[in-house]
């Protein structure tokens, strides 16, 4: 018997010597399969701290910079590749609701403030509670409403970010950075985490800034438009899940 037999026979000893059988072993690894996609639908199911509509955020061209009003959303490439865009406040998106299930209130927070306010840059005593939006008559908060306030609310503190953030990336490049981080940069929106605070339903905003990790504005750009299609993708694939169960 050669070596490539003598494998395979022994390969075979150790299935069947299995306890509990070979039948209920892999009954048990297809069982596991179904429960950890379970648990990847579970992370994905729109409610607290998953509600928020990540894939359509993920679509919007937002800098905390310029004006709200300059705010876009990304509409699909032309055939040269360049990204097509609309005017985001006069885009159907705007007009959806910002979770699933609807919520009429959020606790907007800056994930860059929250930072600052623990670290040894922050002044004694430095507060901060973030901003409540909040519908009156419990009406579902729209993009747009999210938007607004949460564009409001970065601004109120964007000096104080590119402050931070330039003070960790001298830090981390033992004093070497790009003169764009320093000299007014873009500040622009990255993402919002969703999670529960007790009855509340928080929002915390991450911020990208210009040469961050030396990526092009648009480099970021076409990270999150393919976030956006994945992002898509696993919402429509829980739907679809949910509506068979």
């Amino acid at each position: 018997m050669d070596g490539e037999d003598a494998l395979v026979d022994v390969q075979c000893f150790a299935q069947y010597a299995l306890d509990p059988p070979v039948e209920t072993f892999y009954a048990r690894q297809r069982d596991n399969a179904d429960i950890h996609r379970q648990d990847r639908l579970d992370r994905l199911r729109p409610q607290a701290p998953d509600r928020i509509k990540q894939d359509l955020l993920a679509r919007i061209r937002w800098n905390f910079s310029k004006s709200v009003d300059d705010v876009e959303i990304e509409d699909g490439l032309d055939e040269d590749g360049t990204e097509r865009r609309q005017p985001f406040f006069s885009d159907p998106t705007a007009a959806e609701s910002l979770a699933e299930p609807p919520i009429s209130s959020v606790l907007i927070n800056s994930a860059d403030i929250i930072k600052y306010k623990a670290s040894v840059y922050a002044p004694d005593g430095y507060r901060y509670h973030g901003k409540l939006l909040e519908n009156e008559n419990a009406q579902s908060i729209t993009i747009k409403d999210f938007v607004v306030a949460a564009h409001a609310h970065i601004y109120e503190y964007l000096g104080t970010i590119v402050d931070y953030r330039r003070d960790m990336r001298l830090d981390s490049d033992s004093g070497i950075v790009e003169q764009e981080l320093i000299d007014e940069p873009d500040v622009l929106f990255k993402a919002a985490a969703c999670y529960a605070v007790a009855h509340e339903t928080a929002g915390t905003i991450s911020t990208f800034i210009t040469n961050e990790d030396s990526m092009t504005i648009e480099a970021f750009w076409e990270s999150r438009r393919s976030d956006a299609v994945t992002l898509r993708e696993l919402r429509d694939a829980y739907r679809a899940d949910r509506a068979m169960n």
